[in-house]
């Protein structure tokens, strides 16, 4: 979605907040005309995210069962078996696709929303999903009525009859949340300097949603909204009032109708700058259902990342980084990644034997790159990729710039379809590294970073992985910058360290290899 049209504030003409004096004072008048009664009751029914999620869920379950009524009717030509046992295995075949797809968001009313992006991702569930499912069938079902020659290509054309309507129902939904999402906006609470910096990330992250921006006092101090989200006449200032009254009932509705006017609240700055008289109306108000962010949890639940704009070591200490540490799921994780490597070394050395050829016809030996690189608690290895640049026997620049002169012409390639990546199985296979963890950075660059960036080594809580959450995210980074960006995203997979995750930065790495988006 695009940004906001237009940027004004009620105080200057920045829209970043200006310091507050009587001249510059000013509060947005609200509306408060609203529905009652059964009407507006079923409003908020429609809003709720649960609702759109089992609303999904349900049309899904529709679309799949007709799918696959509709494919067994043309293909084959003999009665529907309705056996409980045969009803099972159709069941598992069912729950592997939709699962796949719940692995992706898709049950979620997504705000924002990149039509094409979403399009590939679903696409790649789906046919995960109902591989996975055939699998079970053939392999655990073998030896009932539905391993049959006919079955096979049904559940084919079950997955395509699926997909395609089920698409076309979340990109309709999806105009209708994006435009919805658009016209509501954020209000944000803090310090001028602590929203200055927060307006300023939002304006360079495209942030979808228009912005309100309030100083401690609750006095409008500056925007980032469009004609839509202006339109809506919001009061910061009435809202916490009406969350503040005691009465439990009538002002309680009441203050949650009107929050409706927001998205969500941001808290910019450390909860000891805020009064306790207002960190309790907007206790009130969190519990109301309409979120109250800090800025950590904001960072982390809408851009999937970390904030680490007060990243310091006693910030580290509040963290859940000890689950990675000690999560039963790296060990899972060390087996999963065994098994993989080993499933796809069949594949790969062939593909690897046409690649080092190619490296040795176009700019001869060595072909292959290694460096030291630092992994899991800090320990030194080797790392082994393709080479992809001229040998040089000084490198003064460790990063591969734009247009970079020492990529040779097969590098170029590789790089764009990472198949220089490759032998990175055979570190995998060594256990030096996973296939899904954090870049694996070279021992010069993080000697540096960690003298300047507070808490870098927390990205060595964890294997490195050939692929990650940062890597898919952002681009490949030649800085200090974008080392600090690629750290929130770091940080944001070790405190939710999980097979889902993982198996969605799988998912999106497929997509990008698919889309060229290697560096």
């Amino acid at each position: 979605m695009s940004a906001p049209t237009s940027v004004i504030t009620t105080a200057q003409s920045s829209h970043l907040p200006q310091p507050e004096d009587a001249s510059a004072k000013s509060t947005v008048e609200i509306s408060t005309e609203s529905g009652t009664g059964d009407a507006s009751v079923l409003r908020n029914i429609l809003r709720q995210p649960w609702f759109t999620s089992l609303s999904l869920f349900l049309a899904d379950l529709v679309l799949v069962s007709g799918a696959y009524l509709l494919s067994r009717t043309i293909r084959v030509n003999q009665a529907l078996e309705m056996s409980p046992a045969y009803l099972v295995q159709v069941g598992v075949f069912f729950i592997c696709i939709l699962t796949a797809v719940g692995l992706i968001g898709g049950y979620k009313a997504r705000r924002t929303f990149q039509a094409l992006h979403f399009a590939a991702e679903f696409i790649l569930a789906v046919i995960i999903g109902a591989s996975v499912g055939a699998f079970i069938l053939f392999v655990f079902f073998s030896a009932g009525d539905f391993y049959t020659a006919q079955s096979r290509v049904v559940l084919f054309y079950t997955a395509v009859g699926y997909a395609l309507p089920a698409l076309g129902l979340r990109l309709l939904a999806a105009s209708v949340w994006t435009r919805r999402a658009r016209r509501v906006p954020y209000l944000a609470i803090g310090t001028n300097s602590e929203l200055s910096d927060f307006a300023r990330y939002c304006e360079r992250m495209d942030f979808h949603n228009p912005i309100v921006l309030a100083g401690l006092n609750l006095q409008v101090v500056g925007e980032l909204m469009d004609d839509q989200a202006r339109a809506l006449r919001v009061s910061p200032r009435t809202i916490l009032q009406e969350a503040s009254r005691p009465e439990p009932l009538a002002p309680a509705h009441e203050a949650a109708r009107r929050a409706q006017d927001f998205e969500g609240i941001v808290l910019t700055d450390p909860p000891s700058a805020y009064p306790a008289a207002l960190l309790e109306k907007l206790a009130r108000l969190h519990f109301l259902r309409i979120p109250v962010y800090s800025e950590d949890t904001f960072f982390s639940e809408i851009w999937r990342k970390e904030s680490v704009h007060r990243l310091d070591h006693y910030w580290a200490l509040r963290q859940n980084f000890q689950l990675a540490r000690h999560s039963a799921y790296r060990y899972l994780k060390t087996g999963m990644d065994y098994f993989l490597a080993l499933a796809v070394l069949p594949v790969a050395l062939p593909l690897m034997a046409l690649v080092a050829i190619a490296v040795l016809i176009d700019s001869g030996f060595p072909i292959l790159f290694r460096q030291e690189r630092i992994g899991r608690g800090e320990r030194k290895f080797t790392l082994l990729k393709f080479r992809t640049m001229r040998v040089r026997d000084n490198e003064d620049d460790p990063y591969t710039r734009d247009n970079d002169t020492r990529v040779t012409r097969v590098g170029r390639l590789l790089r764009l379809v990472r198949l220089d990546e490759l032998p990175q199985i055979f570190n995998v296979l060594l256990g030096d590294m996973s296939i899904v963890g954090p870049r694996a950075e070279w021992s010069r660059i993080v000697a540096d970073y960690e003298t300047k960036i507070p808490s870098y080594h927390l990205r060595h809580l964890v294997k490195p992985g050939i692929t990650g959450w940062a890597q898919v995210n952002y681009r490949y980074g030649s800085g200090l910058d974008d080392a600090i960006e690629k750290l929130r995203y770091d940080l944001y997979y070790i405190k939710n360290y999980s097979l889902v995750l993982d198996v969605e930065i799988l998912l999106k790495t497929v997509l990008k290899v698919c889309s060229f988006g290697g560096k």
